[in-house]
């Protein structure tokens, strides 16, 4: 009974040294990944914030070109 004991002893220590091993991998797995993927998200991120950086610009650009368009109506409706 004593060596059923002392085996099942190393069979968990040995187990548990294997998910220990496993888990290591997988964390520097999952890090090389997420290092990968922030990247994409930081260029996305640039991109998304540079666009509403310039939304002021299109808006007053519209604007501009509603009152041209609108003069150029109403001179035609003139001439």
């Amino acid at each position: 009974m004593p060596e059923q004991i002392n085996k099942i002893k190393e069979v968990t220590q040995d187990t548990t040294a294997l998910i220990e091993q496993a888990s290591h991998k997988t964390a520097k797995t999952v890090i090389q990944h997420s290092e990968k993927y922030s990247d994409a998200y930081t260029a996305m991120n640039d991109i998304i914030t540079k666009f509403w950086e310039r939304t002021p610009y299109i808006l007053i650009g519209l604007v501009v070109f509603l009152v041209f368009w609108l003069l150029a109506q109403l001179f035609k409706y003139f001439v």
